[in-house]
């Protein structure tokens, strides 16, 4: 087994832009080491960061700052060689994609 952690996340920042032109800040210079076979628990109060934080790991969104690895590579190009997936909580459509996009989402 190798000593390099299997998600990496080293200074990762993510700033969101409101609809009234401000922005909010969910991440700020977050570093997390998780080894292969590691079990982590993220646990904190509703918008403290834990699903922004497994959005950027599954490669859906990127930091505003910082840099994600899993496995030592990019998350979205695990995601498009079909080596990651996310499953959603709950039935969910990304609304910056049409529908056919959404459809075609698993076969990227």
């Amino acid at each position: 087994m190798s000593n390099a952690p299997a998600i990496r996340l080293a200074g990762v920042g993510k700033v969101f832009a409101t609809e009234s032109g401000g922005s909010v800040t969910a991440l700020a210079n977050v570093d997390l080491k998780v080894m292969a076979g590691e079990f982590v628990a993220l646990i904190g109060p509703s918008g403290c960061g834990k699903s922004t934080i497994l959005r950027l790991v599954a490669g859906l969104d990127q930091p505003s700052e910082g840099t994600v690895s899993v496995h030592g590579g990019a998350p979205e190009a695990l995601s498009r060689a079909h080596k990651q997936g996310f499953a959603f909580q709950d039935a969910a459509l990304l609304p910056w994609l049409d529908v056919r996009d959404n459809v075609a989402m698993p076969f990227r």
